[in-house]
């Protein structure tokens, strides 16, 4: 039986299978033999140096199989890149994933240096452009790595969300993404693995995707088949293998609703299937941007000095007008060193016929106001916090 072998471009790979070592040994060699034959034939060189071999393997094993390419014994390598990819001896993605989150720390600090000098939403727009990417290559393949490994790109997402948003490190995981607007890394791979089946039930996935995925019966149409019933859920008797892309996208593809599978498009699939984002409001990003980062931290509880004594990080809740707490209320209602700064506020605000006047108000605007009313009260809010002068 000939090795499977898949070509890209001017990158190949020939795979052989087997719990006997010497049989793996043997057909691998055999098919490198008549590779070599056919490039004499056809004056194509190849270069030995350069192709590696992999054992792919849970267990120790110290013996290995002897490759030979063009005379050359091959080397046998622990780990290989293939594709971007970087592929471990022991099935392991930790290599990878450290490789991914290493690279991407690096395009933050460019990032970092821009965060006073560029707007929210270009720095957004930055890093999902040019950073996000790097730590969603291939994800679908390495989506059933471990716990640990899963949080590492997370951990770059968040502090990402931290440069561009402004909130602290204290900030917690819900405010920066309803601050961002953005997914978490796991849900778009979700997102990304039952979008692939969509596209695989309709028929538009590539050849090489269709021919792994199980069908229930071998004559059903690519074109139909997107009931419960169509799929196999392979048996698994490593939870490596139960984790790996095609047990865990047919799992998870059976378990949606009829309704969301037999969407009529792939943007309502999407639709569908994507329930957990917070689209912030876009005025938002509105203001100086380093105004705009004192409102966003007031709106969260985390940058006065009774929210920052809650958290043990100042020694006292007290505001330098004496009043035993300095939280978000006595800042624009009561505190009497910004009377001045706040009958100003409150002039331009009555002026707007709002009904209520409250925090809330204040710091998230109202969805219910037009924009350019809630434009207006930003910019009241962040002309009151840059005469207070309180966090210069």
């Amino acid at each position: 039986m000939l090795s499977m072998c898949r070509l890209f471009a001017d990158d190949n790979s020939l795979q052989q299978s087997s719990y006997n070592m010497l049989e793996i040994e043997y057909k691998l060699n055999y098919d490198l033999h008549i590779l070599e034959k056919w490039s004499n034939k056809w004056l194509l060189k190849f270069n030995p140096s350069k192709t590696k071999a992999v054992y792919f393997s849970k267990k120790d094993n110290s013996i290995l199989p002897k490759l030979f390419f063009q005379g050359d014994r091959l080397e046998c390598v622990p780990v290989h890149r293939h594709l971007g990819l970087l592929l471990s001896h022991n099935l392991s993605w930790s290599l990878y994933i450290d490789s991914i989150v290493d690279k991407s720390f690096k395009k933050l600090g460019l990032l970092k240096r821009l965060k006073f000098k560029i707007g929210r939403k270009h720095l957004s727009k930055l890093y999902i452009a040019f950073i996000r990417p790097t730590l969603e290559y291939a994800s679908i393949v390495w989506d059933g790595c471990s716990v640990h490994d899963t949080d590492k790109p997370e951990k770059v997402q968040l502090r990402a969300a931290r440069i561009v948003t402004g909130l602290p490190i204290f900030a917690s995981r819900e405010s920066l993404y309803s601050e961002t607007g953005w997914l978490t890394l796991k849900s778009r791979r979700y997102i990304a693995k039952m979008t692939t089946m969509f596209k695989i039930c309709y028929g538009s996935a590539p050849d090489y995707l269709n021919e792994i995925i199980p069908y229930k019966h071998e004559n059903i149409s690519l074109y139909n088949t997107r009931n419960n019933d169509k799929f196999y859920i392979p048996k698994c008797r490593l939870e490596l293998f139960k984790k790996s892309f095609v047990p865990d996208s047919v799992k998870q593809w059976n378990l949606l609703n009829v309704e969301t599978r037999e969407a009529i498009s792939i943007n309502s699939f999407r639709k569908n299937i994507i329930t957990d984002i917070t689209i912030p409001p876009s005025y938002y990003s509105f203001g100086k941007r380093y105004i705009n980062i004192i409102h966003t931290k007031l709106r969260y509880n985390c940058i006065l000095n009774y929210d920052l004594y809650k958290l043990n990080i100042t020694n006292s809740p007290f505001c330098t007008c004496g009043h035993t707490n300095e939280d978000i209320y006595h800042f624009f209602f009561a505190c009497k060193n910004y009377s001045r700064a706040r009958n100003d506020l409150f002039n331009r605000l009555f002026m707007l016929d709002l009904v209520n006047i409250d925090t809330k108000l204040l710091l998230c605007g109202d969805v219910n106001l037009p924009l350019q009313t809630n434009i207006t009260i930003f910019s009241v809010v962040h002309k009151f916090i840059e005469e207070t002068c309180r966090f210069v």
